[in-house]
């Protein structure tokens, strides 16, 4: 038990040194202003990555189900959902995760990251259901934008 305290103690500490590192090589190139902004920017693109490979994962018909790795990081990652003391990390939304990681998900194929006005929009709709259950029905959508219905 006391050198499982120990290394943990010793992991701590190492955090803590890279953490000073850090915060002084920011204060020393000037970003102190911006660091939270370019951190925040990261995380929304971590949580954007994730739901990419989460919804390529679940197009394929041969798997019937995934691990999220990391919930919380540790000293050698940061890619975790919540930061080393387990708090949500700003960037990060629980509805952004949970939008793609229910047990029934709506998944698209074919739409792009940017159009240009005028181009044409098109893209097949799935629907990835892990809940075992066979359901039978009909799904309706509607497009909006601006709170406007397209």
């Amino acid at each position: 038990m006391l050198l499982r305290l120990t290394q943990l103690l010793k992991k701590l500490l190492r955090v803590k040194m890279l953490v000073k590192l850090q915060e002084k090589l920011v204060k020393k190139q000037g970003m102190e202003k911006i660091i939270d902004e370019w951190a925040t920017a990261s995380e929304r693109q971590f949580v954007r990555l994730h739901k990419h490979n989460v919804e390529a994962v679940r197009m394929n018909p041969e798997l019937a189900g995934y691990h999220w790795w990391l919930i919380q990081d540790y000293w050698t990652s940061s890619g975790g959902i919540f930061d080393f003391g387990f708090k949500l990390k700003k960037g990060i939304k629980p509805e952004d995760i949970t939008t793609v990681n229910a047990q029934t998900v709506i998944l698209q194929k074919g739409l792009k990251d940017s159009y240009v006005k005028g181009e044409k929009i098109s893209a097949d709709i799935f629907i990835s259901d892990f809940t075992g259950v066979r359901k039978q029905g009909k799904h309706t959508a509607t497009i909006t934008s601006k709170g406007k219905e397209l």
